[in-house]
């Protein structure tokens, strides 16, 4: 058994290397998902540690709403593990409730999925929204990224709760903004939060409210990143 498994990563390390080869002249701008899709297509699916969790039933305790984030449809996304292995555009879905990601078995059924083991997961995409892994009070968790600043990044924490409203079981969405930068991540409830980025956070504030007529706001979300990002630009200045 062991020899035969030897022999095929030798096979499969030949063929990289022709690959490789063959198409480099052709091909300058060839990257490293170019070729983990090459690798995982000829191991087989099957076989690679996306597979390996447990069963999921893509079911919800709620007839009108679910725990997914954003939708409960299979959606495209990149997945990167602790040994710096990424698997890329990957049918998926993240469930913001108990905090799983959910992978399209491509052997079972339209609805049901593969949990995977979240330990070993640093980072993941649900398409365009980017997910890390971060510890805060404690405990580790995965938090979106809205804006990677050059001084600060901000972060979102996506969770929902299942509620029961008028005698129906319904799905509660709550967003937590953070704050992080080298030294410390904090969350960002108000205007006082951004003393921890800088001392006279006020000046760049009042700057930002006078000539981009720009306020802070935690309950629409859009304004919230642009309002950070101008903060983080007059930071530079």
């Amino acid at each position: 058994m062991r020899e035969g498994l030897i022999r095929i990563a030798l096979i499969l390390s030949v063929q990289l290397v022709c690959y490789r080869s063959s198409i480099a002249q052709n091909s300058p701008d060839l990257t490293l998902k170019d070729f983990s899709t090459w690798f995982d297509n000829h191991i087989g699916g099957e076989q690679n540690r996306l597979y390996s969790g447990v069963i999921y039933i893509m079911r919800s305790a709620s007839r009108t709403t679910h725990q997914f984030y954003q939708t409960n449809t299979w959606r495209s996304g990149d997945i990167s593990f602790s040994d710096n292995r990424t698997y890329y555009d990957i049918p998926l879905v993240f469930d913001i409730e108990k905090e799983l990601i959910v992978v399209k078995h491509p052997q079972f059924g339209r609805r049901d999925g593969i949990q995977l083991l979240m330990n070993d997961i640093v980072f993941f995409s649900v398409e365009d929204h980017f997910f890390r892994k971060e510890e805060v009070d404690g405990r580790k968790g995965f938090y979106e990224i809205l804006l990677e600043g050059t001084h600060f990044d901000l972060l979102a924490k996506r969770r929902k709760e299942l509620k029961v409203e008028s005698a129906r079981a319904v799905y509660k969405e709550y967003t937590e903004y953070l704050l992080q930068n080298p030294d410390t991540i904090v969350l960002c409830k108000n205007k006082k939060s951004l003393d921890i980025l800088m001392k006279e956070s006020k000046v760049v504030t009042n700057k930002i409210e006078k000539e981009y007529k720009v306020r802070f706001s935690r309950t629409k979300e859009v304004k919230l990143i642009d309002y950070l990002r101008r903060f983080d630009e007059e930071m530079g200045k």
